[in-house]
């Protein structure tokens, strides 16, 4: 019977062996009718067998089944034998033909191939060493391990565990992971460090742990591989929110996990500044979509209990966020007797036969020292271990001790000092002098270095004759890890190290300037370069094989370029001054002349061309303006050079002479300087004398251009084109990033404020949201709009969007919701062609075509004041002063006019004798340039202006003399030194504010009427946009093309960059977003409006985009997907000119035809105020200037009119 009943209990297993295969088929939907057949002659087998089971265990007592079996034992036995077998035949005949075993490894390896592509940040997951000691923090850890496991469905998803810095949070971090670990409950793991942040983004967070997650469980893998199959962008993807839905939630959605799963985020706190816009969308993902998660999802945060975590820790009675806290400050009690267990295992002897350990009154006294900071014990102990050999260990203790009385340390900042104090003598000064460069070096460092490398730098930088960095740490491992090891990098052992020395408020003596670590920096690591660059520096054995074909590439680097080398090629930028001192501009000059390619090569191997520009950009800051020398000269070319063949580059080092060198134009200097030395290389005949003013056109748009843009950041330039697409470009490298097809015309863009939304003005009376960064349309197009949408603007604050029509109508749309803050303002007669936000995102002014400039109240949707009257033609373009006291505006009328916003009084420049075109405000607010089809450019003194009624004086005229045609468009520079201006004839012009004098000659790029010329923020570039469908970015330094955004297919209407100047917004019939960096398109806008896409306008955090267009709609965007956010705003009658953003984006101001400058609450999604009137024609643009307490417009009716914000 024994026998027999272990054969019964063999039969389960048999069974489970089977369905364990099956269950493995579960993810192909597409069985062969064989296997089919098989499922069901397994299904009617095992209901077989589980009827007798049942029948033959209803007698739970042995001697009774024994007897019950006498007889019909041999048909029990044989019914067992029976089943099994059948069982074993099962299961082998459904992997006979199509070998399912191997089927099922070969998806597993198809799901891994496609999961491993996701961005991984490693070095970033759990450590067992630095978990807590065994024993110790017990109740903490029973706290979370009962939180943990909390089976209720009403539990905190999200727990913080709040300290101060040392209280032991990471350690308990890495301790409940490692618990859950070992049960196979921990998800994933990511822990953040200040020095690494460059290494440990916050858009790789959701990456990384998607890829732990599917890698610790294989339901999940299969699910996020199906994701990624259908949507691939996800894997390149910067977009937290995108990330989170589809990495994190998508996948999750078809997986049943039944046991409890712990993310762990470590360290929250040294991820980035409290303010960055990824760190805040990070942690509200966390939180508020915490409730998206299963419930058995468990989220760990550890964090100092800084402002943004605390704002949502008060949130905690939210019911929907379902989170919770716990503080370790408040948890003293438990900490006194775990820091005594550390204490004493820490201070153990090696061998206690020769050395007795300390008593348990000293334990206790160091432990008490320690006021429940267990990063003051940890760094006391290492300083006790770290006393000089010899002495044993209770005098070492002591020594220590009596220091720490003598000080009266009781805190970390203390027991660094006392530390410091009995390292280094504090009254040798040059020993002194020695520590703070030392260290200023090793704090300012871009990323961490090593002892040997940080050496190498500093010794070729002072040419000291000892080797100063490892002299003056080696005794310093009690504050410093990685000093013991030549290539680990060293870093301290704990951030409030750090922030002790960059405090002189709390270091006195011992405070390091980190400004002074730079300049030893900069010049150490252009003598590296010069000392270590050379031809083909990782021996490649061939020029035709691309970078990334090279199988052994990360070897050869590892064999070929220390870390000194890379560094430094990589990061000499970051520690470059304004000015060079004579050393280094010697090293500069050498580094121009002889190492410049070799030094392209090393960029192009490591993955980081795109450094290069930008680089060789911030040593050009270092000259004098009116400086010139052979170096100048040579970096002037250089920086042309890479912007030309940076492409190239990037794919194959070898390329930087096979390819770059011998076709650079004749007179190139790199060519010149550099050709000589590589005979070997192909004679290329009849090259360019000069570079090409097309070296950089971006050329994939099929039609006219109406609008481009350049994102807050300067990275990226967004175009939108009568082709009905929406482009984003890389200012960089011309690359196109991304597009967007938006059916019909874009005629307005606008960057939102932080770079990552797009919004664009479409002439299917829509606004649209784009991300230039994925190509795709962020929520669904902004509808309230009856006809074109011509003008669109970010308000400064990013909070709302403003978007003028055709019908006069201007609508204010919330950034966050897509809703509309208000109803739509429709008080303009006409086409509404601009509308600009004032500096404080209070007041929207717009300008349209019915010649009145208009003030609205971005919250209530209500004018403010009366219109401002006096234009007699269309008003064109509004602006603010950058203090927000006062309006400009330019009409068809030839005339500027600047009103008092406060008084809405107003003074007209009068002296254009045709329509104003063109207006800007000096950066400081105290001056206007206007252009005109006149064929002048003049400069307006505002302060002189503002007497009332009374005409404003000339300061300056440009005469006929200096253009060739028309005056479309103008920009100040950032610094207010330049002026460009675009004319009819596809010129450009850039001159000296000052003087008045055009510099450099026409710059021709363009074939037809220049729509629009625009800074980037940061003053290096300018992008153009023109009727001949192309952008065009230049060096504003060099006054050369960098490059040219292809994808427009119509007139190119509005151009601008993202405030963060990352991107780039253009519109024609389609809004694209351009990246500022590559010139590729980002984001394409699903434009709806009728006609084109007048304008546009970021709003201020970049998130954004307002749009103005032909059928009279304002509409916005979101930039990151370019889909539509709210309703359109209607209310022009006509086009909308223009759009603009206020300073805290609750609130977009629009122009238009219909002579109105309207504004629209994005809180309400309406209209905000009365519409402002006061011009006589058309309103060609409205905006606010720098002093953000006036808006100024102008229009057809030649005059420029100011209005009282």
């Amino acid at each position: 019977q024994n026998k027999r009943d272990e054969a019964m209990g063999n039969l389960p297993k048999a069974m489970d062996d089977l369905y364990g295969l099956v269950n493995k088929t579960g993810r192909f939907t597409d069985l062969d009718e064989y296997r089919k057949r098989l499922l069901k002659d397994m299904s009617k087998k095992t209901q077989e067998c589980a009827e007798f089971i049942q029948d033959e265990a209803r007698f739970t007592n042995f001697w009774i089944r024994t007897g019950s079996n006498v007889i019909s034992g041999s048909r029990v036995d044989e019914k067992v034998r029976e089943f099994t077998e059948a069982f074993v035949d099962l299961r082998r005949r459904f992997t006979e033909g199509g070998m399912l075993e191997t089927e099922i490894r070969v998806a597993n390896l198809a799901d891994l191939s496609i999961t491993n592509n996701l961005p991984y940040v490693r070095g970033a997951g759990l450590d067992s060493g630095r978990a807590c000691l065994e024993g110790t923090r017990v109740k903490t850890l029973g706290v979370l391990r009962e939180w943990v496991n909390n089976p209720k469905s009403d539990a905190p998803r999200v727990l913080f565990l709040l300290g101060g810095a040392g209280t032991g949070k990471s350690s308990v971090a890495h301790s409940i992971g490692v618990y859950l670990g070992t049960r196979r409950r921990l998800g994933s793991f990511f822990g953040f460090n200040r020095a690494f942040q460059a290494d440990r983004p916050l858009t790789s967070v959701f990456s990384t742990i998607a890829h732990d997650l599917a890698n610790w469980n294989s339901d999940f893998r299969c699910a996020l591989a199906a994701v990624l199959h259908d949507e691939g962008h996800l894997i390149g993807s910067v977009d937290i929110a995108k990330q989170w839905e589809g990495l994190i939630l998508k996948p999750l959605k078809t997986v049943t996990l039944v046991r409890p799963v712990l993310l762990v985020i470590d360290a929250f706190d040294e991820s980035s500044s409290a303010d960055a816009p990824e760190r805040r969308l990070l942690l509200k993902h966390l939180t508020e979509g915490s409730g998206k998660l299963p419930p058995n999802f468990r989220i760990l945060i550890t964090s100092r209990p800084e402002h943004d975590v605390m704002r949502v820790v008060g949130r905690s009675n939210d019911d929907h966020l379902r989170l919770s806290h716990m503080i370790l400050d408040d948890n003293k009690d438990e900490a006194m007797p775990d820091i005594e267990c550390y204490v004493r295992h820490t201070l153990a002897p090696d061998d206690p036969e020769f050395e007795e350990p300390l008593d348990s009154t000293d334990v206790r006294e160091l432990a008490a020292k320690a006021e429940g900071l267990f990063q003051w014990a940890a760094t006391a102990c290492r300083a006790i271990l770290q006393k000089p050999a010899g002495r044993p260990l209770k005098r070492r203790f002591d020594l220590f001790m009596i220091a720490v009385s003598q000080g009266g340390v009781s805190s970390l900042d203390g027991l660094y000092r006392t530390i410091l104090e009995d390292l280094f003598a504090s009254d040798d000064q040059y020993l002194m002098e020695q520590f703070r460069s030392v260290m200023a070096q090793m704090l300012c460092a871009s990323s961490p270095l090593s002892v040997e490398s940080l050496a190498e730098i500093c010794r070729l930088a002072t040419g000291a004759q000892e080797d100063e960095v490892n002299v003056l740490v080696k005794d310093m491992g009690s504050l410093l890890s990685g000093i013991y090891i030549k290539k680990s990098p060293i870093r301290p052992h704990h951030t409030s190290f750090r922030d002790f020395l960059t405090d002189k408020g709390r270091s006195k003596e011992w405070f390091v300037d980190l400004a002074a670590g730079h300049p030893v920096m900069a010049l150490g690591c252009f003598r590296v370069m010069n000392n270590r660059l050379s031809f083909n520096i990782c021996r490649l054995k061939t020029s035709h094989t691309l970078n990334r074909d090279i199988a052994d590439l990360e070897a050869r680097l590892s064999i070929s370029v220390p870390q000194s080398l890379s560094y430094a090629a990589c990061n000499w930028k970051d520690h470059l001054a304004t000015t060079h001192p004579p050393d280094l501009q010697q090293e500069l000059s050498r580094f121009l002349r002889d190492k410049l390619l070799f030094w392209f090569e090393l960029l192009s191997l490591l993955k980081s061309i795109n450094r290069a520009a930008p680089s060789l950009e911030a040593a050009l800051k270092g000259y004098d303006d009116a400086e010139s020398d052979s170096s100048k000269e040579l970096l002037l070319d250089a920086i042309s050079f890479i912007r030309r063949f940076a492409n190239a580059i990037a794919q194959s080092a070898p390329h930087v002479y096979m390819s770059a060198l011998p076709f650079s134009p004749a007179f190139s200097r790199v060519r010149t300087n550099y050709l000589p030395r590589f005979p070997f290389l192909p004679f290329v005949d009849r090259v360019r004398n000069g570079w090409p003013q097309d070296q950089a056109i971006l050329s994939r748009h099929t039609a006219a251009i109406r609008s481009v843009a350049y994102s807050p950041d300067g990275r990226r330039i967004v175009s939108g084109s009568a082709d009905t697409t929406l482009r984003a470009w890389d200012a960089e490298t011309g690359e196109a990033i991304c597009e967007l097809s938006c059916g019909c015309q874009v005629l307005g863009l606008a960057f939102s404020p932080d770079g990552r939304h797009v919004a664009a003005a479409l002439s299917d009376s829509t606004v649209r949201i784009w991300d230039p960064m994925t190509g795709e349309v962020v929520g669904e197009p902004l509808r309230g709009h009856p006809r074109s949408v011509w003008c669109v603007a970010y308000s400064p604050d990013g909070l709302r969007l403003v978007s003028g029509d055709d019908d006069g109508r201007i609508c204010v749309w919330l950034t966050q919701t897509l809703g509309m803050a208000n109803q739509s303002i429709h008080d303009h007669a006409s086409c509404v062609r601009c509308v600009a936000f004032s500096p404080n995102s209070q007041y929207i002014a717009s300008g349209s075509h019915d010649h009145v400039v208009r003030v609205w109240d971005t919250i209530e949707g209500q004018a403010v004041g009366k219109p401002f009257v006096g234009h007699t033609d269309r008003v064109t373009s509004v602006l603010f002063s950058v203090d927000g006291l006062r309006i400009v505006s330019g009409s068809r009328d030839s005339t500027i006019r600047i009103w008092d916003f406060e008084t809405q009084q107003m003074g007209p420049f009068v002296g254009h004798s045709d329509a104003v075109e063109a207006v800007s405000f000096s950066p400081d607010g105290h001056h206007v340039v206007s252009g005109s089809p006149d064929g002048t450019i003049r400069i307006w003194s505002v302060d002189e202006s503002m007497s009332v009624e009374s005409p404003g004086d000339v300061s300056s005229e440009w005469p006929d003399s200096a253009l060739t045609s028309s005056v479309t468009s103008l920009a100040y520079s950032p610094d207010g030194r330049r002026i460009i201006s675009g004319s009819e004839d596809g010129t450009i012009n850039v001159w000296d504010a000052d003087a008045g004098k055009s510099i450099g000659g026409h710059l021709k790029g363009h074939s037809d009427f220049i729509t629009r010329v625009r800074f980037s923020p940061d003053g290096t570039r300018f992008v153009s946009a023109s009727l001949d469908s192309t952008l065009c970015v230049w060096d504003s330094t060099t006054l050369r093309p960098l490059g040219e955004l292809h994808g427009n297919t119509g007139w190119i209407c509005d151009v601008d960059y993202s405030p963060d100047g990352r991107r780039i917004v253009s519109c024609d019939r389609i809004i694209r977003i351009w990246d500022a960096e590559t010139y590729e398109c980002l984001v394409r806008a699903l434009v709806e409006h009728e006609g084109y896409v007048n304008c546009i306008a970021w709003s201020p955090d970049c998130k954004r985009i307002a749009s103005g267009s032909d059928d009279g709609i304002v509409q916005v965007w979101d930039a990151e997907t370019g889909r539509a956010v709210g309703e359109p705003f209607s209310g022009h009658e006509g086009c909308v000119n223009s759009v603009s953003w206020s300073k805290d984006g609750r609130h977009v101001m629009s122009s238009g035809r219909d002579g109105t400058i309207r504004f629209w609450n994005l809180e309400r999604w309406a209209p905000a105020g009365e519409p402002l009137h006061g011009h006589t024609g058309h309103v060609h643009h409205s905006t606010y200037p720098p002093d953000k307490q006036r808006i100024v417009s102008w229009g057809e009716d030649r005059t420029i009119r100011m209005w009282d914000a």
